[in-house]
């Protein structure tokens, strides 16, 4: 994430000293603590690249994937897999869901890429994809708490 932020705050800075036929190294480092505090975080910076850039067909996906928190199964299994991977007969046992509705929400995690699954032997190990479904999960709740 920073590399991306970082390549685009230098192609903003280049494109721009370029136009003015300037030279970017004498001034580079300069710019890029300008931007920086300009945009304290990586979070905000994000947010001033995304407004511009975001189009019709990134709305709908973000929409997709935010709607694999409105079913109440798959945030279940989202939260079983929060303590650690399991397979589907672990989630089942904790949950109580069959093993064919398990299975199929599974499948639907995996497509919005919210979890990824290992295979050991004749068995699959599910877990959350990265520790950024964690992040949203807890900031959820944090905020489910506030209200």
């Amino acid at each position: 994430m920073k590399r991306t932020i970082k390549t685009i705050i230098n192609f903003l800075i280049i494109s721009k000293y370029k136009q003015n036929q300037q030279t970017v190294n004498e001034k580079f480092l300069d710019n890029v603590r300008i931007y920086e505090n300009l945009f304290m975080s990586k979070f905000r910076l994000k947010r001033f690249f995304m407004k511009d850039n975001f189009t019709e067909e990134n709305f709908i996906e973000l929409a997709d994937f935010f709607t694999a928190f409105s079913d109440t199964t798959r945030l279940k299994i989202l939260f079983e897999l929060l303590e650690s991977e399991k397979t589907v007969t672990e989630i089942c046992e904790n949950t109580g869901f069959s093993q064919s509705a398990a299975s199929h929400q599974l499948s639907k995690l995996r497509i919005l890429k919210l979890v990824k699954v290992r295979k050991q032997g004749k068995f699959a190990y599910y877990s959350l994809d990265d520790e950024h479904i964690e992040h949203i999960i807890e900031t959820a709740l944090e905020h489910f708490e506030e209200l």
